[in-house]
């Protein structure tokens, strides 16, 4: 008789198969390709040895170019199709299988996201000159409805030295961009934000907090709560201190930290609009196909598994389903 594990696992056997075969189809290209470009490197040095025209460094570096540009369109070429492939055929597998976890119902789109409107008037960042967006997922966990996807919005600085002008793009934000329905009922906007100034100056720092108050948030101001770690951890701007401490709960604020915690960086929130936004940076790219190197087994996706769980968790972790309030 078949365990529930290897239901959701039969199906994916045979795409697992196909990419798998494809994955080495890649990694032999590759291989032959950086072969061919060794044995250009070695003619073109053999030959600099045997004429003695060792001042022409054109004839080694322009071929080397001409073989590096190849070998990088064939690496492109091949890693786009096995990424494709894993993001079509194996991430709704393996959404749908973490939906079934939690009893929730997801949707995946992998080359849709979170919409650079929605990162702008989340107010959590700055405008970004350029941004992006995948992964995204969507549907309800319990009551609470929720989508996130990844995000990398980027500013442009555009730098001149008086002859040379060059244009540059520098990270805002990168990371994991969630926007679920919260269980108070709230008509003001909330923020909560890493507490870089008081970390850094002390009492001086909660002076910088205010300032901060008016000069990024504008009629929002600092709200003061009880819970010192929580003050020591991060910062709250709100239109409305009463609202703020209605939704920043005892409660609420403990998941935070201990999430803040187990997430071990600096995390993001906005209340806006019935709605918790929550943006974590990410130091690597999520669920992403394993590299080219590791074979493609079942066992090579427990990475991505976890992410899914994770980013799920959430709402289990912060309690968004409890509705005891009035919403």
């Amino acid at each position: 008789m078949n365990t529930p594990t290897q239901d959701w696992q039969a199906p994916l056997v045979p795409i697992l198969a196909s990419l798998e075969a494809e994955r080495q189809n890649a990694r032999k290209k590759l291989t032959n390709a950086g072969l061919v470009i060794a044995g250009i490197a070695c003619i073109a040095i053999l030959y600099l040895i045997a004429t003695g025209n060792f001042f022409t460094p054109f004839l080694l570096f322009f071929p080397l170019i001409v073989a590096g540009v190849i070998f990088a369109f064939i690496y492109t070429s091949a890693t786009s199709q096995y990424r494709a492939g894993f993001k079509n055929m194996v991430m709704p597998h393996l959404v749908r299988h973490c939906a079934q976890e939690v009893n929730a119902s997801l949707m995946y789109l992998s080359s849709e996201g979170i919409s650079e409107n929605e990162f702008r008037n989340s107010g959590l960042f700055r405008y970004p000159d350029r941004y992006s967006s995948e992964d995204y997922i969507h549907g309800t966990i319990g009551e609470t409805a929720l989508r996130f996807s990844e995000v990398h919005a980027e500013y442009r600085e555009v730098r001149s030295d008086g002859k040379n002008t060059r244009t540059e793009y520098h990270t805002i934000f990168k990371g994991l961009f969630l926007v679920a329905d919260f269980n108070k009922h709230f008509q003001g906007t909330t923020y909560v934000k890493p507490d870089v100034a008081e970390k850094m100056f002390g009492r001086f720092g909660q002076s910088l907090q205010q300032f901060g108050a008016s000069f990024s948030f504008g009629a929002r101001e600092l709200v003061r709560l009880e819970d010192p770690e929580f003050e020591r951890t991060f910062v709250v701007y709100s239109t409305d201190q009463t609202e703020a401490r209605y939704i920043l709960s005892p409660a609420l604020m403990e998941r935070l930290l201990k999430f803040r915690a187990r997430c071990n960086t600096d995390i993001h929130l906005a209340f806006i609009g019935g709605q918790m936004i929550l943006a974590i940076p990410l130091a690597v790219a999520w669920l992403e196909p394993p590299a080219l190197g590791t074979p493609l087994t079942l066992q090579s996706l427990e990475g991505s598994l976890n992410q899914l769980r994770f980013a799920i968790g959430i709402v289990a972790e912060l309690d968004l389903n409890t509705r005891i309030w009035s919403k």
